[in-house]
């Protein structure tokens, strides 16, 4: 704690100094209504009065920041945010877990993600095309995470990011070299990355390529099964992977086409719950290719279609025996292999008209069709190679992760109406219709009502109720009883989440105040929990309702261009009806920046604090320790186009581990890694 609160008086100390300084901007009301926010609404044209708490967080911030990882700039930028390695009930690091205002999520997040504002991933079993959030972040443009619920978005949209790539913006071509040593292994990464754009007759084309690989971290102190000790071969790496986006925008922007296709690799690690080395042998790998059509078919209808397919595998080391049976035991290592799939059609119409007052409609259907088509089970035989035990795991030992689809149609409809030129009103739903897994089917009406008032170029006043669903998913309702055993419930209910806010700006000469309390209500919440009649084996459950009382702060101070520093806060009270205190999910989180450029040189350092978490009643230890990261970046710019940079991660060197449902176990957070980087633009 002492690190951070000299942080932060620093950054008051400088905020004195700047104020004297003559190169103070005036940020007018008209300068930031430029930015054109694809989440929130299609009915609000004024970001300011966009429902909800909107944080953008732009191309020049991750740059300054030279972010490795989506991770990176989502827990430093966005309050009350908590990105980690890992799902704290599995343990799994292929996927980085992203918890938002408390709420806590064991498998499926409530979290929608976005590519370019379409081509919602697939939900419907725990797959995400996201693992690691290794995306490519040279080519970013911008992200938009909007923290409040927006129904209109569609299921799972408690939280939203949007992630808008740069392919699709820029014009000639860049290139990124990088290379990441760490503290105590030495050379560790080399990332090289191209984006390239131009016009061919009149048609802007957008292509961007990555390959990355990262031996990662050895982590021997990690005495968890007795796997670890003076090996090491625990490691948290990534193997070849590669990127590829393809953007192709028509004449006036009429037709756009998106793809984006991504190969990764990457150590198993602590996968299951169980510890696994890093060989050729033990591995998660995935291939996700993501694609979508977007027509303007008229001047008020715009129609768009995407194809979602997302591939892995999943090989552990079981070193760890398990119950497969009623007497048997094995600790032969397993994989397993799952494909999903989305597809959509959406139409929307947009239409301005007057009546007293200016109003603008947003109306729309959405037809989806996901799930998940195939899926193996493979174990290692004598000879080191994986081999098909399908049928005979799901027959003799009922262990199956079963196949199945579902149908979503939505209709929804907003309206925006701007009363006075400083005053607006939005009013809007979403239906939903399920034709769920397992013949089930669900319903839902989301409403969203908000309210904006701007009396002066300083102060901006919003409010806003919302709510918004996620629906049990394929393995919530039919198990997954693979690793570990997970039954399903045919009657759970939606997940719901109804949230109460009320938001305050002020801004003035480059300074930027935000005040956000807000009330939430997650009601029926789906859990996994120990079944009553097999205690070693756990059952979806519409467990309980969780109540988050939460203020946010944020605030930013630019005194000239590059020369800022931010600071936000987030307090948060989550508790259930037993005022029992949210597992694993801290009250606490304090984020804070400072970049100073000079002509030729940028200094950039962030840190961020997360308070202590509650661990489960049964765990000797009531909470988990606090922590503070801190990570900074100089670069300089050679000639006009090119760059080089050093970036250090985790700067202190800090020792810290994200606990998880196992007791004892928990996923280590990286040691201090130096990043050395070119960037060419030309």
């Amino acid at each position: 704690m002492k690190k951070l609160y000299i942080i932060i008086a620093f950054f008051i100390a400088y905020k004195g100094y700047a104020q004297n300084n003559e190169d103070l901007l005036d940020f007018s009301l008209e300068d930031l209504m430029n930015i054109q926010l694809s989440i929130g609404s299609k009915a609000v044209k004024n970001p300011d009065q966009t429902p909800g708490a909107i944080t953008v967080i732009s191309r020049d911030q991750i740059e300054q920041m030279q972010a490795r990882t989506l991770r990176d700039v989502l827990n430093v930028v966005v309050p009350g945010m908590d990105v980690v390695p890992t799902y704290f009930a599995y343990g799994n690091n292929v996927n980085s877990g992203i918890y938002a205002r408390g709420v806590l999520s064991d498998f499926n997040q409530q979290i929608l993600m976005l590519f370019n504002g379409q081509n919602k991933f697939n939900e419907s079993t725990f797959g995400s095309p996201y693992p690691g959030m290794l995306f490519t972040l040279e080519n970013v443009e911008r992200i938009e995470v909007n923290s409040s619920p927006a129904p209109l978005l569609g299921g799972s949209a408690l939280t939203t990011i949007n992630i808008i790539t740069r392919e699709k913006e820029m014009n000639g071509t860049e290139v990124y070299l990088n290379s990441g040593f760490n503290s105590e292994d030495g050379y560790q990464s080399k990332r090289f990355t191209v984006n390239h754009a131009a016009k061919l007759r009149d048609w802007s084309v957008g292509t961007s390529l990555q390959y990355y690989d990262d031996l990662g971290q050895a982590h021997p102190d990690q005495e968890l099964f007795g796997f670890g000790g003076a090996t090491n071969s625990f490691r948290d790496g990534v193997k070849s992977s590669i990127n590829v986006l393809v953007n192709v925008k028509s004449p006036n922007e009429l037709i756009e086409f998106g793809s984006w296709y991504k190969d990764v690799r990457r150590d198993a690690f602590f996968s299951n719950l169980s510890a696994s080395g890093s060989s050729d042998l033990y591995e998660f790998s995935s291939n996700s290719f993501h694609n979508y059509l977007k027509v303007q078919a008229h001047q008020d209808i715009e129609v768009s279609a995407g194809v979602s397919l997302f591939d892995n595998s999943n090989s552990v080391n079981l070193d760890q025996p398990i119950p497969i049976g009623v007497n048997q035991r094995i600790n032969v290592p397993f994989q397993t292999e799952i494909s999903n799939y989305n597809t959509y059609l959406k139409v929307d119409y947009l239409k301005d008209y007057n009546l007293k007052g200016e109003h603008t409609i947003n109306a729309g259907v959405k037809i989806e069709r996901e799930g998940q088509s195939d899926h193996a089970i493979r174990q290692l035989n004598d000879i080191n190679q994986f081999v098909d035990v399908t049928d005979q795991q799901e027959e003799e030992f009922a262990r199956e992760l079963p196949d199945d689809h579902r149908t979503i149609v939505s209709l929804y409809a907003e309206n925006n109406w701007n009363m006075l030129s400083n005053l607006a009103l939005l009013a809007g739903f979403r239906y939903d219709y399920y034709a769920n897994f397992k013949d089930t089917e669900i319903a839902a009406i989301n409403p969203r009502v908000a309210v904006a008032y701007i009396p002066n170029d300083h102060i901006i006043l919003k409010a806003q109720y919302s709510s918004a669903v996620r629906p049990p998913s394929l393995y919530e309702i039919e198990g997954n009883n693979f690793l570990p055993q997970l039954y399903g419930n045919e009657n759970l209910d939606f997940e719901s989440l109804d949230t109460y806010e009320f938001s305050v700006k002020y801004r003035n000469k480059g300074f930027e105040v935000t005040l956000n309390p807000y009330v939430a209500e997650l009601d029926d919440h789906i859990a996994y929990e120990l079944s009553s009649i097999d205690t070693t084996s756990l059952v979806a459950t519409n467990s309980s309702v969780f109540d988050v009382l939460g203020l946010e702060i944020s605030t930013r101070y630019q005194w000239k261009e590059g020369n800022y520093f931010f600071l936000n806060a987030s307090q948060q009270k989550s508790e259930n009806l037993d005022n029992e205190r949210t597992d694993f999910i801290p009250s606490t989180y304090i984020n804070g920046g400072l970049n100073l450029g000079w002509e030729k040189v940028n200094f950039n350092v962030t840190g961020s604090y997360r308070g202590d978490r509650e661990l489960p009643e049964d765990f000797l230890e009531e909470k988990a320790d606090e922590m503070f990261l801190v990570n900074s970046a100089i670069t300089v710019e050679l000639a006009e186009g090119i760059d080089t940079y050093l970036q250090v991660q985790n700067l202190f060197n800090e020792r810290y581990s994200i606990p998880l449902s196992l007791e004892g176990a928990g996923v280590p957070i990286r040691r201090r890694t130096f990043n050395l980087g070119l960037n060419l633009k030309f």
